[in-house]
């Protein structure tokens, strides 16, 4: 396993991590391993890392973690966090099992092919002898009634096997379909929403947010796979269509950025307009066009 990874480490930094758009998230300091299960307090102290303070090796750490003791895991949660996993197994904030697992037996019968994903099936088999479960709060008690003394837990067999299909899907060799539907099958664990954000220099910029603060660290390491895996640095917005792409290398802060479509086209025309708005004094004392 270990030379599959050397081929997907970032040539720039060394590293598996790349650099994630992915805001600020909290890390709980009272956390404990009892009976199989790492229990920590929501309610209790919170150090929120930010995105340039990450622990270093954070994904690398925790494909570690699928043979680890109970205290290894204990150590790496106190220090990078916790999964945020719920009575489903799932990272909170999770679509209702009910409404996922009905639209696609409506989309099989429909497109006649099978689309069940390896967690579906799995989810099918967990919830057959109590299907009652799939309609089941996600926390007891509800968030609504949590306290500085509410204790949540999460099973420590189930961080080892998240650390297991983790280290299966950076790899294992995929056919070219087969990888992008399994990438997008673990990010549909990862539930993440699009954030607008102002950068340290006041302009917008894009981040994502996982639905549920709880499930940052999942959220983290689920585009961490997906970024590592496709050999990128991160998701940019092409200056000349305004379509996301996958760029291999990240421009310097402040520069215009295209993708392979555009490319070197729309990056002269650019140039060229600049260049043309300055020759004819078009351009404000501040910088910005008139």
């Amino acid at each position: 396993m270990r030379s599959e990874l050397l081929r997907l480490i970032d040539a720039d930094t060394g590293a598996l991590e790349r650099r994630i758009p992915l805001g600020a998230r909290p890390v709980f300091a009272q956390i404990e391993v009892h009976a199989g299960q790492l229990r920590y307090r929501p309610f209790g102290k919170i150090v929120w890392i930010e995105a340039e303070n990450e622990p270093p090796r954070l994904l690398e750490r925790f494909l570690a973690l699928a043979e680890a003791t109970d205290n290894e895991i204990e150590a790496y949660a106190r220090e990078c966090g916790i999964l945020g996993l719920c009575r489903h197994g799932l990272s909170a904030g999770h679509e209702s099992l009910r409404t996922r697992l009905a639209w696609i037996a409506a989309a099989e019968g429909q497109l006649r092919k099978p689309l069940r994903t390896l967690f579906d099936r799995l989810m099918i088999e967990r919830l057959r002898a109590a299907p009652a479960a799939m309609d089941a709060p996600c926390f007891s008690p509800a968030p609504g009634k949590w306290t500085r003394d509410t204790v949540l837990s999460e099973p420590l067999v189930l961080w080892r096997a998240y650390s297991f299909v983790t280290s299966e899907l950076l790899t294992a060799n995929f056919e070219c379909q087969g990888l992008a539907d399994t990438l997008d099958h673990w990010l549909s664990l990862t539930p993440l929403r699009p954030s607008c954000m102002l950068d340290r220099h006041g302009r917008l910029t894009l981040r994502f947010h996982p639905v549920q603060p709880l499930s940052a660290l999942f959220a983290m390491l689920g585009l961490q796979v997906f970024f590592t895996r496709s050999g990128s640095g991160s998701v940019l917005v092409c200056s000349g269509c305004g379509q996301p792409y996958i760029p291999k290398r990240l421009p310097r802060t402040g520069n215009h950025t295209y993708c392979p479509k555009c490319g070197i086209k729309a990056a002269w025309c650019q140039a060229s307009r600049g260049y043309y708005e300055r020759k004819t004094g078009k351009e404000k004392s501040d910088g910005t066009q008139a």
